[in-house]
Formats: structure tokens, C-alpha cells, sequence
């Protein structure tokens, strides 16, 4: 099985769960190539091996045949609104997969905005999640997204589009 996560910063390394899935393998995809060269260093140092990462855009990874729904689960941090998140994250998803979006804590207005990209890319929303962590204060929201059919090959769109022109 594999997994993806989309725009890795510090807090949100996945050389943390890899060596506890050695069976596991867990891409990282960012468009800046200085994160990309240090993951790829702190798992080269860690002796961490089931650990990819690729430099690239997310509306670019998503069209190569290679990437392009091959993953049985996408996790990403809040780098966009969701309707944009889920043109950059669920191509990548296989049909039965998941994408997790990692939200702030006032993203119902924002989730309810985007439920028709979410269905437009073969998405379908299944629940929100507020963990809760003892004795650590988390007031984001998980949001869990099943998808149900192929992603159109129109879709992700070309770089920077999804961003301006986010799919109503």
C-alpha cells in the first residue's frame, strides 16, 4: 500500500510514521525543491528507506501516469481552500481510497463551498473528525474524503488554475 502526503513542512513529516510501516511506502510530493532536499537528507541520515520524495507541483504530479490514482491515501496540511485542495489531491487517489485534508477549525462554510469539486473529481465527502489528543490543545478538523469514481482526465487542471479559478 501507498501513501501520499502533499505539501510537507516540519510539523508534518511522514519519516515519523515510516519506520513504524516498514511494509509501507510513503511518497511526499512539495513544489519546493529546499524542503524536497531536506527530507530526502533526514531519511538518507535516519536510514529511513520506504520514504520518496519528489520535487513538483501537485496540478503536474497529478497528470503522470506514474502518480495519477495510484495511491490508497492522500493526506495534506491547509495550503489551499478545499475546493482547490481536492483538484490537487484526489487525482492522486485510487477509486476506494481516502484523502485526508488537515483543516483549521472554521472550515464547515468552506467544506459546504466545495462539495461540488469534491463529487466533480470522484470524491465523496464521508465525515469531519476533531481528534482529540490528551493534554495537547488541537482544535483542527480532519476532513475524510472516499473516492468513488475515476478523477476526469481534465482534472487537475493546469498549474496555478485551481488556485484562481477553483471549481464551483
Amino acid at each position: 500500500a501507498q501513501s501520499l502526503c502533499l505539501f510537507p513542512n516540519r510539523k508534518y513529516l511522514r519519516t515519523d510514521t515510516s519506520p513504524a510501516f516498514p511494509d509501507k511506502e510513503f511518497v511526499l510530493i512539495d513544489s519546493l525543491n529546499k524542503r524536497i532536499k531536506i527530507i530526502n537528507q533526514l531519511c538518507e541520515s535516519l536510514g529511513i528507506f520506504n520514504v520518496k520524495a519528489f520535487h513538483g507541483r501537485a496540478e503536474e504530479m497529478g497528470r503522470r501516469k506514474d502518480m495519477r490514482e495510484k495511491f490508497d491515501l492522500c493526506v495534506s496540511r491547509a495550503v489551499a481552500n478545499m475546493s482547490t485542495l481536492s483538484e490537487y489531491c484526489i487525482p492522486f487517489v485510487r477509486v476506494g481510497g481516502s484523502f485526508i485534508a488537515y483543516k483549521g477549525p472554521d472550515c464547515r462554510k468552506e467544506l459546504e463551498d466545495a462539495i461540488n469539486a469534491v463529487t466533480a473529481l470522484g470524491g465523496e465527502v464521508i465525515r469531519e473528525e476533531s481528534p482529540e489528543i490528551t493534554g495537547i490543545p488541537f482544535d483542527h478538523k480532519f476532513i475524510v474524503i472516499k473516492k468513488k469514481k475515476n478523477t476526469l482526465s481534465k482534472f487537475p487542471r493546469k498549474p496555478g488554475t485551481p488556485s484562481k479559478e477553483p471549481i464551483k
